[in-house]
């Protein structure tokens, strides 16, 4: 077995990180920045900034919850959780400064959106080394 093979054995078909992706991240964010923010005409109800929070804290659990329970079906690698949160800080970054700032200033934008992929991967990074400890903890509780 060369590198590369090892390598692969670790991470999740690129085809399958897609779906996962969408199911796990860009549909519920994307939603969530269509239809509450106003970045969009579609703004359905104007939801106060503290429900904003409240709602995107409650997708990042969400996310997690979903990621971990498919992580441990093994349905996708551990890789799968530094994807989630680099996609999931982009999406943040852009509903919260939806708040602040509009299309024009979309450099400013972007930046935001490149300090949060650059926490959120950290964080993505050390939650999938956590996930992995917590998954081998739940095999060896059940197998005892």
């Amino acid at each position: 077995m060369n590198k590369n093979d090892l390598y692969n054995e670790h991470k999740t078909k690129f085809w399958i990180s897609i779906i996962f992706l969408t199911v796990e991240i860009f549909i519920p964010f994307i939603l969530f920045w269509v239809l509450f923010t106003k970045d969009f005409n579609t703004q359905i109800y104007k939801l106060p900034y503290w429900a904003n929070i409240i709602w995107i804290l409650g997708l990042i659990l969400f996310t997690n919850i979903i990621s971990f329970l498919f992580y441990y079906l093994n349905w996708h690698k551990k890789d799968q959780f530094s994807y989630n949160w680099s996609f999931m800080g982009f999406l943040i970054s852009f509903i919260i400064s939806s708040y602040f700032w509009n299309w024009n200033q979309f450099l400013y934008r972007s930046l935001l959106a490149f300090a949060f992929v650059i926490i959120f991967l950290l964080i993505g990074t050390f939650l999938s080394l956590w996930f992995e400890l917590l998954k081998n903890k739940i095999k060896k509780i059940k197998s005892n």
